[in-house]
């Protein structure tokens, strides 16, 4: 198995350096965590490199990837002790480029790289917190002339074999005492979109997971042009919930309600809602709504409504009448009556759950296929 250079490549290192200095935010806030630091607690932590960026390495399988450092120096890191972020077994040691690769639970992994490490033999058993090496000097492991940390998650076993994890709550790796590191951070023109982040190394306090904490549930309502939310019980009741509407993966400036109303900025783009519940002692969880998928009603012979029906079927009551021109929100689809409209015919019927189905023939949704998931 070879390793892919996953820390700072052929980059001038001055360049680097000066870029984040240009730009570095703020320490974000801090909250409780999931996993602890890969530093002993009480020593400052810098991202010298966080994430993917245009004018950085950390893209492709390095892409949600932290160069974690002391300071901007690049020297002053080695020999920082390293210690486990979490427990596992060792699947493979890479001498090459110091680095090591350990199976945890959940059928994950995680890398600690450019390290000189103290456990190495495949299947070996290491425990959270318990040291595992120290940072290589500056121009060795491979490390492109700075003594750095490349500290990184994956969806599956043994390293590099799936796709990578952002640092973030919601994917229960959150580094306590850090900032959530979502895959978006606040740092859009510098080294990788969370360089310049600062938190202390800290170890996690005894947090409990809520027994029961489900996924909001969305719903359409008039006619399919707005949807409306409800949180469930959640186990117990959480001291904060907070609701965020997002727009294929991107927040909704300001839509923070039980309830949104679609708008042009909708058109052929997905909407979800993300609910955070918050709790002192207790993990703080993100739970995401099913995907709608937001068209445009278009019409044809001077009609100027779509007719919603109980039924994927021209046959079918009709239920409701949607006017030209106004955005509905879709859940997922099935074939039925094929249907011809201002595009060709049609026998794509969209349901939008608790209003009825209307065809895709007077629907304007950028594509000739279905652009939802098929109903169950």
């Amino acid at each position: 198995m070879k390793l892919r250079n996953v820390s700072l490549g052929l980059v001038s290192v001055a360049a680097l350096i000066g870029a984040m200095l240009i730009a570095s935010p703020a320490a974000a806030s801090v909250g409780p965590g999931n996993i602890r630091s890969p530093f002993e607690p009480g020593g400052a932590v810098y991202v010298f490199q966080g994430y993917d960026n245009a004018k950085v390495t950390h893209t492709g399988t390095s892409r949600y990837g932290l160069d974690l450092t002391t300071s901007t120096s690049t020297t002053s890191t080695g020999g920082r002790v390293v210690v486990a972020p979490q427990s596992g077994k060792v699947a493979y040691w890479q001498s090459e480029y110091g680095n090591l690769c350990v199976n945890v639970a959940n059928n994950r992994s995680y890398t600690l790289t450019h390290i000189y490490s103290n456990v190495t033999t495949p299947g070996a058993t290491i425990t959270s917190g318990q040291k595992v090496g120290t940072v290589a000097p500056a121009n060795t492991t491979r490390n492109n002339g700075v003594a750095h940390l490349h500290f990184q998650y994956w969806a599956a076993p043994n390293c590099y074999n799936s796709s990578t994890l952002p640092f973030s709550a919601a994917n229960s790796l959150r580094i306590c005492g850090a900032p959530d590191m979502t895959a978006t951070g606040p740092n859009s023109a510098g080294n990788g979109t969370w360089s310049g982040s600062k938190f202390t190394a800290s170890t996690c306090g005894t947090t409990k997971s809520f027994s029961a904490a489900p996924g909001p549930a969305t719903s359409a309502t008039n006619l399919g042009t707005r949807l409306a939310s409800s949180t469930g019980t959640w186990i117990p009741n959480p001291t904060s919930l907070t609701r965020q509407w997002f727009r294929s993966g991107a927040a909704i400036s300001g839509q923070t309600g039980s309830a949104y109303v679609l708008t042009s900025a909708d058109r052929y783009k997905f909407i979800q809602l993300r609910v955070t519940g918050k709790l002192s002692g207790y993990t703080t969880t993100t739970k995401n709504s099913k995907s709608w998928f937001v068209a445009q009603v278009t019409s044809a012979n001077n009609t100027q409504y779509l007719n919603i029906r109980s039924s994927p079927s021209t046959s079918a009551t009709i239920v409701g009448r949607i006017d030209k021109g106004r955005f509905v929100a879709l859940d997922c689809y099935r074939l039925g009556t094929s249907v011809k409209g201002p595009y060709g015919n049609s026998s794509i019927w969209y349901r939008i759950t608790g209003v009825g189905w209307v065809s895709d023939a007077f629907l304007e949704t950028n594509s000739n296929a279905a652009v939802t998931k098929l109903c169950a």
